[in-house]
């Protein structure tokens, strides 16, 4: 998938939703996750206030950790 295809897309979302955690019904759906390559890639739970990423290879689970003022912790899954 182009990643500049979802640009528009990307940007309505961020108008309606200014937070991962905002998507709550009645008014969004919930729990909001992305798939990549056909496996979850990131994985939401509204009301607990949680965020799962599934990095898949060290790479890219360090670019994650680079986040600035991204909170991590590790779980083994």
């Amino acid at each position: 998938m182009r990643h500049d295809a979802l640009l528009p897309l990307s940007s309505i979302i961020k108008m309606i939703a200014k937070s991962l955690f905002q998507w709550e019904m009645p008014n969004l759906p919930e729990d909001l996750s992305f798939f990549k390559q056909g496996k979850v890639w990131l994985a939401t739970s509204s009301h607990e206030k949680q965020c799962f990423i599934f990095p898949e290879n060290e790479t890219e689970a360090s670019k994650i950790m680079g986040i600035e003022g991204l909170r991590v912790e590790e779980l083994d899954v």
